[in-house]
């Protein structure tokens, strides 16, 4: 059985020219006790989640969920409890570009 929460992630400002939607929409499953995410990207041809979680509900995958399905598999949080304090919302921050760039981009995520 796959189970699935799904989240959403929105951008301070556009990703870049082309992903310019502040708000992108993924879903975590879990496999077994394994974890992965499902996070499909349109400007690279990925269906919409509404679509990748049906197709994984039929036992259909996409190269995306193929590869999501073999994380969860060899997931090295199997055994490991969460590190989310507050797991209904959490404030994520990292570094996009160069490392010297100095360009971050900051997300909100909610479940």
């Amino acid at each position: 059985m796959i189970r699935y929460a799904p989240y959403e992630l929105v951008a301070r400002r556009a990703l870049n020219a082309r992903a310019t939607e502040l708000r992108r929409r993924g879903a975590l499953i879990e496999v077994d006790g394994g974890y992965a995410d499902v996070h499909p990207w349109s400007e690279l041809g990925d269906a919409p989640l509404d679509e990748q979680l049906a197709m994984l509900a039929r036992g259909e995958t996409t190269s995306l969920t193929r590869a999501s399905l073999r994380f969860a598999a060899g997931s090295p949080t199997r055994s490991t409890k969460s590190l989310m304090t507050r797991p209904r919302s959490a404030r994520l921050g990292f570094s996009v570009g160069k490392p010297t760039s100095g360009g971050r981009c900051g997300y909100n995520v909610s479940t």
